[in-house]
């Protein structure tokens, strides 16, 4: 019902009313949410409740020179940060969250004894890139601002009632799916390459972006995308007083993982989770990560090779307010924010260790 609710949301903020109503409506969300909005076009310029929500920047946020500096993804208030193990939950608000569960096969893929069982078949010379302001071309170098390209490659359905099959440029995926679509089959996936995370202590931060906060999320750091896992699961509030009162609320969301490659070879899970109305996220890279879609809920897992990414590069984006977990692993960076700290997009939150100092 949650789900239904937020597409039903969704719909209504995409309406363009007359522009008269529109703008009355954009002025009061403005005021009663106490948004700051001497970065970005004036509330009349926005024709929907959703292009207001998404609002771009004017001008490009200063980010932090230092290259040791870790940035924020996005603006919000950070509600926790800290350090745990990989066999031990993490806490939120005194909430404890299994890792495992969390991060889903993309973490129990970095578990495994290091053999690595994919099959990725490459496509010629498909390209996508992306020039930074959320923009993504097929075929052409297009404006480079942000550096990214990534080689096509096959995708396929696993485990679907009819056995179908597909080929799409882009990326390899994996999905399985039951009657429910609820089903978390384990994958034959192993490690990445030179990739071992058994018995390192893991860093971790949550920043929560609330109605008020600007809602696109960037590279933090210098990265590599590795794989995508798509989670379709509830759609509960991830505001504080929910997190108090339902247990393990996180992994209950809808939410996409990306697993990352950090400067140095450390491995960067960057959790975005859905939310009550905030069942859309957008991902500039790949069009096929559809949350909260009436048309497919299974579970999919996309991989990718050479998608790189400089650091406060555009990701993509929420259309409401939400929630972003960032687990790390703590021997190339630690994050030590304090509780209830607001941050901004571009600030430093982190710093590398010296051993992160080699490239990605």
């Amino acid at each position: 019902m949650r789900s239904f609710i937020s597409r039903i949301f969704g719909v209504i903020a995409a309406v363009k009313f007359p522009k008269f109503i529109q703008n009355f409506i954009n002025r009061k969300y403005v005021e009663f949410f106490k948004i700051d909005m001497s970065e970005f076009d004036p509330p009349q310029s926005y024709a929907s409740l959703n292009a207001l929500f998404t609002r771009r920047l004017l001008r490009p946020r200063e980010i932090a020179a230092d290259e040791r500096a870790f940035i924020s993804p996005s603006d919000g208030v950070v509600f926790e940060s800290g350090c745990c193990d990989d066999l031990r939950a993490f806490s939120v608000k005194g909430c404890e969250y299994s890792l495992s569960e969390l991060l889903g096969r993309t973490f129990t893929a970095s578990e495994s004894d290091g053999a690595d069982t994919r099959d990725i078949k490459n496509s010629d010379d498909a390209a996508v890139t992306t020039n930074g302001s959320g923009e993504v071309g097929t075929g052409c170098a297009k404006d480079a601002g942000a550096g990214m390209k990534f080689r096509a490659a096959q995708a396929k359905i696993i485990g679907d009632k009819n056995g179908a099959t597909y080929s799409a440029s882009g990326v390899q995926a994996e999905i399985y799916s039951d009657k429910s679509g609820a089903s978390r089959e384990t994958s034959t996936i192993g490690a990445q390459d030179g990739e071992n995370t058994k018995g390192v202590n893991l860093s971790y931060a949550n920043i929560y972006l609330s109605p008020r906060d600007y809602h696109h999320y960037h590279a933090p750091c210098d990265l590599s995308v590795l794989q995508a896992l798509y989670i379709p699961a509830d759609l509960y509030s991830v505001a504080k007083k929910f997190l108090l009162k339902i247990p393990n609320l996180y992994a209950k969301n809808e939410r996409v993982i990306l697993k990352c490659k950090m400067p140095g070879g450390g491995i960067l899970w960057m959790v975005f989770v859905g939310a009550l109305n905030v069942g859309k996220m957008r991902f500039d890279f790949d069009a096929r990560i559809q949350t909260n879609a009436c048309a497919s809920r299974a579970e999919a897992l996309y991989e990718y090779e050479n998608l790189n990414f400089k650091k406060g590069d555009h990701l993509g984006n929420f259309e409401l307010g939400s929630t972003i977990v960032l687990v790390a692993q703590s021997e190339f960076l630690k994050f030590e924010i304090s509780a209830d700290t607001s941050v901004k997009f571009g600030q430093k939150i982190a710093e590398f260790n010296e051993i992160s100092q080699n490239s990605i």
